[in-house]
């Protein structure tokens, strides 16, 4: 197997497994937490966490959800068999 078959394989794991999927859901919990802890309090910057956090939040899903339907499989490639 070549480097580049290697690198997609592992990058469709990332993307595509559930266990992945459940990491990805923790850090947005986690990180919600935060805003919502800085947002609850008189901090100088809770604005700019909570749009940090919006555009993390979208763009991270739009590509994890979008890799999940439009990357192909690796049976689909050959990588395994």
């Amino acid at each position: 197997m070549t480097y580049s078959q290697d690198v997609y394989l592992r990058f469709y794991e990332a993307m595509v497994s559930f266990g992945s999927w459940l990491f990805y859901f923790t850090l947005i919990v986690v990180l919600a937490g935060v805003v919502g802890i800085c947002y609850s309090e008189r901090h100088k910057y809770k604005a700019s966490i909570l749009y940090a956090f919006i555009v993390f939040l979208c763009s991270s899903f739009v590509v994890r959800f979008l890799a999940w339907i439009l990357l192909p499989s690796p049976e689909y490639l050959g990588l395994l068999k």
